[in-house]
């Protein structure tokens, strides 16, 4: 189900690419169709198909005059917000609304007819999939090298573009202030959590999968510390080509960043698309930024499809000499259980698996993961991982299996006492699982 949701994620920026290339789209995407919402809004105050002056636009609804872009004037010369006087759209998230999802009126009862274009984008997708996976890592670990450099090359000119422009310093700068207060709020700390876990990839499969192909002493501990130092140090870069492109948005618009500054496919497909539709060569930098989200998402794709496979080879070893077939499988399979996203509603399906299979699902299994480890497969006191049953001496010193011992039930109890006190008793089965947890150590110890 990841898989397939990171596949539909990936067809959009490739559709949107292929979009820039088209004159007549990007007229659609800038407002200046005659065929647009009568609403539909543009960083100019582009109103009814026509560019208005926001003056002549707060006087059709009554108002004496305008403050400034956003901001109309009543009789008494109070401030009141453009937005609160007529409900108006970003340019990009009609676009993105309309053309690309193509939701109308589809509904949970209802997922309209199906978007063949969006269709065509998934099966390109899979087909290039297929062809960089078709003999596992041979093929696919040859190719990442691309696929993984090349955002950051991207990144890199996005910073440097986004850090020149008009407004980027109030992005940047409320990328880098922190709110401590936000820290009390535990959709913060859950979404957090989820994230954390999707970007790293663990509980998935995948990092086990590539680990396999090391050989049997390879340094994986080295490996963990490279991976996490270099996923977060990607998290912070990227953030200051998203808040300082946000930021000059914000100054075109005139509003405040907070308000331009969305979270989920928006920033993606409606707020940043927004900000580069308003630089020099606009076509360009669009087929830049979503070529590079398009091989971000086959990266995911690869380590994804690449774990399906192995799980079977490895139940089923006679299927090796058939790999090339079992991976066309895979994809095919893969490609039909993704075509009712593909429908005008099917924006709906891929938000709610999404939501249960890589948000909060991801950390669920990650939690038990750690539980299970430290409490049922490191059970004896001589360092071994069930030595008795398979015969291998580890590196695990007895030091580090006791602050895994400590840490982990330690870390639960505290989760469990904070939804306590937060849902006010609804979750008494954390202390239940902390007070096993605690008797499991005991147990051990003595």
């Amino acid at each position: 189900m990841v898989t397939m949701t990171v596949n539909c994620t990936d067809l959009r920026p490739l559709f949107k690419a292929a979009v820039a290339l088209n004159k007549e789209l990007l007229a659609i995407i800038s407002c200046y169709s005659a065929t647009e919402d009568a609403k539909c809004a543009a960083t100019e105050t582009y109103f009814n198909h026509t560019c208005m002056d926001v003056t002549n636009l707060c006087r059709s609804f009554n108002y004496s005059n305008s403050i400034n872009r956003t901001f109309c004037g009543d009789a008494n010369g109070n401030a009141v917000a453009i937005n609160s006087v007529v409900n108006r759209t970003l340019a990009t998230a009609e676009y993105f609304r309309d053309y690309v999802l193509g939701i109308g009126e589809a509904d949970w009862y209802n997922f309209g007819s199906i978007r063949w274009k969006l269709v065509g984008c998934l099966l390109l997708c899979w087909f290039i999939g297929y062809l960089c996976v078709v003999k596992g890592v041979k093929t696919s670990g040859k190719v990442v090298y691309f696929t993984s450099f090349f955002p950051y090359v991207i990144l890199t000119i996005l910073v440097i573009q986004g850090c020149i422009l008009e407004g980027a310093i109030d992005g940047i700068e409320l990328y880098i202030y922190p709110k401590w207060e936000r820290l009390l709020e535990i959709k913060v700390w859950a979404e957090a959590a989820s994230q954390t876990f999707y970007s790293f990839g663990i509980c998935g499969g995948s990092l086990i999968t590539l680990a396999s192909y090391n050989s049997f002493d390879h340094n994986c501990i080295k490996d963990v510390l490279i991976v996490s130092l270099t996923n977060t140090f990607t998290s912070v870069y990227a953030g200051f080509a998203i808040f300082g492109m946000l930021g000059f948005l914000a100054k075109q618009m005139d509003i405040p960043v907070e308000e331009v500054a969305t979270d989920g496919p928006s920033l993606a497909f409606v707020a940043y698309p927004e900000a580069i539709l308003r630089l020099p060569a606009s076509p360009v930098w669009s087929i830049l930024f979503f070529f590079m989200l398009f091989t971000l998402g086959l990266s995911c794709q690869f380590a994804a499809v690449e774990a399906i496979n192995c799980l079977i080879l490895d139940k089923w070893p006679r299927l090796r000499k058939k790999q090339i077939y079992l991976t066309l499988g895979i994809c095919v399979s893969c490609f039909l259980l993704a075509i009712p996203m593909c429908f005008s509603g099917g924006v709906y399906i891929f938000t709610l698996i999404e939501w249960n299979t890589s948000s909060w699902a991801v950390f669920l299994i990650g939690l038990c993961e750690a539980v299970a480890i430290s409490w049922i497969f490191l059970v004896d006191g001589l360092g071994y991982h069930s030595a008795s049953n398979i015969n291998v001496y580890t590196t695990c010193k007895r030091q580090i299996k006791s602050k895994v011992y400590w840490y982990i039930p330690k870390s639960v109890k505290e989760v469990g006492h904070y939804l306590d006190q937060h849902y006010n008793g609804s979750h008494r089965i954390s202390g239940n699982i902390v007070n096993l947890l605690n008797q499991r150590k005991a147990d051990i110890n003595d």
